[in-house]
């Protein structure tokens, strides 16, 4: 039987408006993104001011884990908190989810 990957995210901020998934990044500096920010984005390379690569796990960068971790959550709490919510009132859709990355670093 094959194992599925780890499941880890490093913040989740729930507010009674959102839910967050948050990645933290130990690099400060400047930080260089795709060009086409609208098309590469999800599947770019980015990269630090000595070129190296910002990689997001074993995602090719932050982006593209948090994406996977999303996709991951959702599938959390369709099977194991969705049911338990109440149906009046609550208008929480964990495909609302959103995502950020945090750099612990000053960015320029």
């Amino acid at each position: 039987m094959k194992r599925k990957a780890d499941f880890q995210i490093d913040a989740l901020l729930i507010t009674p408006k959102a839910v967050c998934i948050i990645d933290f990044k130990n690099f400060g500096g400047k930080i260089t993104l795709p060009r086409n920010a609208k098309s590469e984005f999800d599947f770019g390379v980015w990269t630090n001011e000595n070129g190296e690569p910002i990689k997001g796990g074993s995602s090719i960068n932050p982006f593209i884990q948090l994406k996977t971790q999303k996709e991951r959550f959702i599938k959390v709490v369709e099977r194991h908190i969705q049911a338990k919510l109440p149906l009046r009132g609550s208008s929480f859709n964990a495909f609302h989810t959103v995502r950020a990355v945090c750099f612990r670093n000053l960015l320029n």
